[in-house]
């Protein structure tokens, strides 16, 4: 999650305008015309579409967009400062990111096997540069590019969306996202540019609700729904991770006030399970805090060098999707010298979560390369 404090220091000086992230690969251009030709003008954003393609041929991809909307739409250039309702296109053999304020461009990956452009690449840099101000777009295509860099929006408080399956030529993609765990809507690409013009005029509803009168209320009825639906109690929580994750899932819903948003909790289950995901915060990655892990693997190190008697039981509370639980166990085969000499140790890591959701995706260890 986003530190409160960084993103209000990085709003005070930062013009930028909301970015949405577009990733596509193999169907992506038919989903990108039909997303493209939807899409609302002066709304004040900025989009960077991000779609694979062979590094050997040129692409058309800018003009076939271009015939689709009233936006501006233009390759991007190095060092361009993104411009409100304009459509930028990465252009083949580079990768593009976002660093202070501008868009750069970099040399893809030399390595056949891996997607160019790189959508995770950019999304990580969106979630690191403008945290809750990021939108991630997954559209068609095979493999899994951008679901790391979903969970990374996700994480840094923005929003994330993905092409429903039965509108996907191939469904790759955005399952490979949906299955993280970390996306908030799965929609047509129709419905995306719609739905994109309720999240953009439902921005900023976190100094909307601080400054709501009713905002005490209304958060302590929330609490209060989310408490009778599954039994576990956030009233104790810090009050401004509450209101923050309350104000992402606002601005997924599209919703204008705290009013609106507690009506709709009240008449919807499934988005009172949505806002009590979003409070869990079950987002993680392998080895996230490197001092920490490194001190970890000190001290593992220095315990497997005395040869205790008896088994070793590690247990991992609170795991998430599991990635820090993996990364132990990497560790715990590092000290005693590889995978099989773990596997043959009386060695047992235990793992809990209140997320039963979290703990299906590291039940099943599957995780995208990031």
């Amino acid at each position: 999650m986003a530190d409160p404090k960084k993103a209000s220091d990085r709003d005070a000086g930062d013009t930028s305008p909301i970015i949405i992230g577009i990733g596509s690969s193999a169907g992506g251009l038919e989903a990108l015309r039909a997303l493209a030709s939807r899409l609302p003008s002066n709304i004040g954003c900025a989009y960077v579409v991000v779609q694979h393609m062979s590094p050997q041929h040129k692409s058309l991809m800018t003009s076939l967009i271009d015939r689709e909307t009233a936006l501006s739409v233009v390759d991007v250039e190095d060092g361009v400062a993104p411009q409100p309702d304009t459509i930028y296109v990465t252009p083949p053999r580079h990768d593009v990111m976002f660093r202070a304020g501008r868009l750069r461009l970099m040399p893809a990956s030399t390595d056949a096997a891996k997607p160019k452009p790189s959508v995770d690449r950019f999304l990580l840099s969106l979630a690191e540069e403008i945290d809750e101000r990021a939108v991630a777009v997954i559209l068609s295509g095979t493999g899994s590019d951008g679901a790391y860099g979903v969970q990374a929006i996700r994480e840094a408080g923005g929003i994330t969306i993905a092409q429903d399956d039965e509108s996907a030529k191939y469904d790759g993609m955005p399952n490979a996202a949906v299955r993280t765990g970390c996306v908030d809507l799965v929609l047509k690409p129709d419905q995306i540019a719609t739905h994109l013009r309720k999240i953009l005029q439902s921005a900023g509803n976190l100094e909307a609700f601080q400054e709501d009168s009713g905002a005490a209320s209304s958060l302590a009825g929330l609490l209060q729904i989310v408490l009778a639906r599954t039994r576990v109690d956030f009233r104790e929580y810090k009050t401004t991770t509450v209101q923050r994750r309350v104000e992402r899932r606002m601005t997924a819903m599209g919703c204008a006030s705290s009013a609106d948003y507690v009506t709709l909790c009240r008449n919807s289950p499934r988005e009172i399970d949505a806002l009590f995901k979003d409070l869990l915060i079950s987002v993680t990655r392998f080895f996230r805090d490197k001092t920490e892990f490194e001190g970890f693997a000190a001290a593992l190190r220095a315990l497997v060098a005395q040869k205790p008697q008896g088994p070793l039981r590690i247990w991992v509370a609170g795991c998430a999707t599991g990635e820090e639980v993996y990364s132990i166990a990497i560790l715990l085969a590092e000290a005693m010298g590889g995978p099989d000499a773990l596997a043959a140790s009386n060695t047992q890591i235990f793992a809990t979560d209140i997320d039963r959701n979290a703990l299906d995706v590291a039940r099943r260890g599957e995780y995208s390369q990031g």
